[in-house]
């Protein structure tokens, strides 16, 4: 009998965390953020909507400047679109948000010249493709044969090179 009433309170306690997060996560948020730093900011949704953040200062940009207005929004919708441009990820745990640096993503810079294979000749103009690559990475050649293709996720790929 004792083990039942344990598993009941147990069951009631996790039902009630996770509707309090649902209702968090779809709290609407009004706020209008012009020239605050993100510090600022996260002080106002704390003081006007209970929300309570845990962040390191060393890892998160806190003196950045925020534009921001938003009405009538979920509070997900408003920290997505808050947070995503500082490449910051946030995980919702009950009342509090918890703030993370989203990791950087490796890139490459790939450079070359494209010539004749038999007059070693350069090809001007000469389109430059990373195969499959979506959303489609290229480039051309300029006057010297010559290409650059920055911020290529780094890794082996497979170049087609096609010219007229």
């Amino acid at each position: 009998m004792m083990r039942k009433i344990y598993w009941l309170v147990l069951f009631f306690i996790a039902h009630a965390t996770v509707a309090q997060q649902n209702d968090l996560q779809e709290k609407k948020i009004t706020l209008s953020l012009k020239g605050v730093s993100l510090e600022e900011a996260l002080r106002m949704l704390s003081n006007d909507y209970d929300i309570q953040f845990s962040y390191s200062d060393d890892v998160i940009p806190v003196q950045t400047v925020i534009n921001l207005v938003i009405t009538g929004e979920t509070l997900v919708s408003f920290l997505d679109k808050l947070f995503h441009p500082l490449s910051i990820r946030y995980k919702i745990v009950n009342n509090r948000v918890i703030l993370k640096k989203a990791p950087v993503a490796l890139v490459q810079t790939i450079r070359g010249s494209v010539m004749d294979e038999l007059t070693k000749a350069v090809i001007p103009g000469a389109n430059v493709v990373i195969q499959n690559s979506v959303p489609l990475i290229g480039t051309t050649t300029d006057a010297q044969g010559k290409f650059r293709m920055p911020n290529v996720p780094v890794g082996r790929v497979s170049l087609t090179i096609s010219c007229l």
